[in-house]
C-alpha cells in the first residue's frame, strides 16, 4: 500500500485496470453471458475517489495520513461484500 501513498498517478492506473476489465467484460457479454461486469465498478470508483483524495492531500501538502487508518477497515468491508456479490445470479 505504501507505493500508492502520495502517488495519485499510480492510483489512477489501478482504477484504469478495473474500468478496462469492466468494459472488456461488457463487450464480451454476448460470448460469456454468465460473467457479471458490474461488480468491477465498485473497486474502480473507489480507486478513483482515493486518487482524488491523494491529489487533494498533495496540493494542500498535508503530512498527517489519517485516512490510512481507514484503508484496512475498507479492505475488510470489501472482502465481506465479496461474499454477498457471489450470491447474485446473472440475468
Amino acid at each position: 500500500m505504501d507505493m500508492f501513498i502520495g502517488k495519485p498517478e499510480l492510483i489512477i492506473a489501478v482504477s484504469g485496470v478495473f474500468f478496462f476489465a469492466y468494459f472488456l467484460i461488457r463487450l464480451l457479454d454476448r460470448i460469456l453471458p454468465s460473467v457479471l461486469a458490474w461488480p468491477l465498478l465498485m473497486p474502480a470508483i473507489s480507486w478513483v475517489l482515493y486518487a482524488l483524495w491523494e491529489m487533494y492531500c498533495r496540493v494542500q501538502q498535508y503530512n498527517i495520513r489519517v485516512e490510512l487508518l481507514f484503508i484496512k477497515s475498507f479492505g475488510l468491508f470489501c472482502k465481506y461484500r465479496q461474499y454477498d456479490i457471489r450470491s447474485f445470479q446473472a440475468t
